[in-house]
């Protein structure tokens, strides 16, 4: 082999290798125009090799990065290369070309200024990945710290590092006074030897995930009970250590508080209560929630990053993500899907006006946004197949890649709305059960005192009346037998009225509004100014509204006498097209509904409150102190009850 052959042979290597590597190289002579590109070049940038080799160095660099480029040349002359320098080119189209460069200076053999050559590493992509990385991070940052559940990070030995906003609001501690302090600082006195206990057992064992309910001391001094789950974080590297633990709570107070209720009431609803309480139990399953403090090195950041993905995927609620100026769904996890009847894959671009009221959905948007905290609510919803929900809602404003939108974190309650119907059902069955039994034993009552004791006390005035028809009595006896004859009479009159409140003849012969008029002839006879006020005769109702509006009335005014040391009376009888309202005012002490809610059980308001219910009127209640009490009976009128006004 000649020596020309032997210099050739490694430069054609040389220059194949440029040709072919990944990164971009290009050669420019000392007027700056572009002398060689690589393929790399080529692909990336868009241009042929004749059209580059035609343009100047300025005119691929992008005008962003111009002034730094020529700074860089003027600096280079002094120290002949540069490692690392930022650079953004511009392909034919105008995109940016975000890359690294090595730039060295060519000198001829004379000394003089020959050109560039420079060696450019794409990183668009890199910097773009990173960017949507930043993204999900905040975005999985801003779900734990909205979440409905406490939750923190503690150290292998239990130390508290982390606590978001909800477990702050649990606890009643600031987040100051939380961090570095152990966990059992926060349990119950009477339960700590045992927490402490299981969860020793847990470092011990290495076991993953545990269950815990127990209560806990708040700082206030008041107590909670709470379910907790706790999550072992494991060593990257060495899967036998424990690095920390996730923790996932909930205030479970109210829970046991119902279920101590639920087994009250178990003679009467056994069956229903043990179905339901099932579905309770399912449907408050434990929330497995993974999160952890942002990490220096990539690797700990993706293992965060792929914690909280489990988390909004397999989190016990439903969360969704959606755009706020047309309710498109972004993100929705896989609960939600479940639980509205669609396909991953199809409700995301969904929108949300199809499975909400669009004018409470509008104000629900708007409150939302306007607020600086999560808003709670709860509403009907509908899922794909057209079925009706009621869902608890916690929704908070977020910026989801450059526009606003929104999280919502959505719990299904339908159940527990249905069992709360069919318990109310069947305490308003047994209440008119009660109601009508009384009413049958007040109407057997005053049978008995007409038919029976009323009939022999009458017979008896007749005997004292003979006797003293036919005399042969002294003067004392007659005497006597006159201020019987009063007495007897007195006891008639007495009985006559006990039977008319028992079950007054005149509601069951001429309806409510005489057997009304004859309740204020009695106030009158009472010694009270008696005012009755009727706009038009009130037409005959069904026998239990008439009985139950007249008890209400009959119960109100004898409240005004026996307690509020009224003057005056007055009953209103109001009848408009499809309503009846019936006014009982007094001018008495009147009282404070706040302060004596205990009290106005004695004064049979719960009462008039109940048989108001249960004829499916509304009784308003208005009163101050010293200001009197006006009671008021508002009764929708069926189509068929036309008023008379004459």
């Amino acid at each position: 082999m000649n020596e020309s052959s032997q210099k050739f042979q490694p430069e054609f290597q040389l220059s194949d290798i440029l040709k072919n590597t990944s990164d971009l190289v290009l050669s420019v002579d000392s007027d700056g125009k572009i002398q060689y590109v690589n393929n790399a070049w080529i692909n990336t940038l868009g241009y042929t090799a004749e059209e580059a080799t035609s343009k100047f160095i300025d005119e691929v660099i992008h005008p962003e990065s111009l002034p730094h480029c020529r700074k860089i040349m003027d600096e280079i002359f002094d120290v002949r290369y540069m490692i690392d320098v930022p650079m953004t080119l511009k392909s034919r189209f105008g995109e940016k070309v975000l890359t690294r460069a090595t730039v060295n200076c060519r000198y001829n053999s004379d000394g003089s200024y020959g050109g560039t050559q420079a060696i450019f590493k794409n990183i668009t992509k890199a910097v773009q990945a990173n960017r949507m990385a930043v993204g999900k991070e905040r975005l999985y940052k801003m779900l734990v710290e909205s979440a409905n559940d406490g939750i923190y990070h503690s150290d292998q030995s239990g130390f508290m590092i982390y606590m978001n906003k909800r477990g702050k609001e649990l606890l009643g501690y600031d987040f100051e006074e939380i961090i570095g302090e152990h966990f059992v600082k926060f349990v119950d006195k009477r339960k700590e030897l045992f927490v402490k206990d299981f969860y020793h057992n847990q470092f011990k064992t290495k076991e993953e995930v545990t269950y815990l309910e127990f209560p806990v001391k708040r700082k206030d001094g008041s107590k909670i009970w709470v379910g907790q789950n706790v999550r072992a974080i494991f060593d990257g590297i060495n899967k036998d250590r424990i690095d920390g633990y996730i923790g996932v709570f909930r205030d479970i107070t109210e829970k046991r508080i119902e279920e101590e209720q639920l087994r009250s009431n178990k003679l009467f609803l056994e069956h229903k209560v043990s179905e339901r309480t099932i579905e309770l139990e399912l449907s408050n399953k434990k929330l497995l929630r993974e999160v952890s403090k942002r990490r220096e090195s990539e690797s700990k950041f993706k293992r965060i990053k792929s914690e909280y993905e489990k988390l909004f995927q397999n989190a016990h609620d439903a969360i969704i993500v959606f755009r706020a100026k047309d309710e498109v769904v972004l993100e929705a996890n896989l609960k939600a899907c479940k639980l509205y009847g669609f396909d991953s894959e199809d409700f995301i671009g969904t929108s949300l006006k199809t499975l909400i009221d669009k004018n409470e959905s509008k104000e629900l948007i708007k409150k939302t946004l306007n607020s600086e905290s999560d808003v709670r609510f709860t509403t009907e919803q509908l899922t794909k197949t057209g079925r009706k929900l009621i869902i608890e809602v916690a929704a908070t404003p977020i910026l989801y890649n450059g526009q606003k939108a929104i999280i919502t974190i959505n719990r299904d309650v339908t159940k527990t709305y249905e069992l709360n119907e069919q318990l109310e059902m069947a305490r308003k069955q047994q209440m008119h059960a009660l109601v009508n039994g009384q009413e049958m034993e007040r109407k057997r009552m005053a049978q008995e005192l007409h038919d029976g004791i009323g009939q022999m006390l009458t017979s008896l005035v007749r005997m004292l009346r003979k006797i003293e028809q036919d005399g042969n009595l002294s003067s004392s006896q007659g005497i006597q037998l006159r201020e019987s004859e009063v007495l007897v009479d007195s006891i008639i009159d007495e009985t006559r009225r006990i039977s008319r409140n028992l079950m007054p003849s005149i509601l069951t012969d001429f309806g409510l509004d005489a057997a009304l008029r004859s309740i204020m002839e009695y106030v009158a006879k009472a010694g009270y100014e008696a005012i009755f006020n009727s706009q038009a005769t009130i037409p005959r109702l069904d026998n239990k509204v008439e009985i139950g509006i007249y008890r209400i009335v009959q119960e109100a005014i004898t409240n005004s006498i026996k307690h509020s040391r009224a003057f005056k009376i007055t009953l209103n009888s109001i009848l408009e097209t499809n309503s009846l309202r019936i006014e009982v005012i007094d001018d008495g002490l009147g009282f404070d509904l706040d302060k004596e809610n205990i009290r106005m059980k004695g004064n049979g308001i719960s009462h008039m409150i109940e048989r108001a219910n249960l004829i499916g009127a509304v009784l308003d209640i208005d009163t101050e102190r010293k200001k009197g009490v006006k009671i008021s009976i508002n009764y929708q009128l069926n189509g068929e009850n036309k008023h008379n006004t004459s």
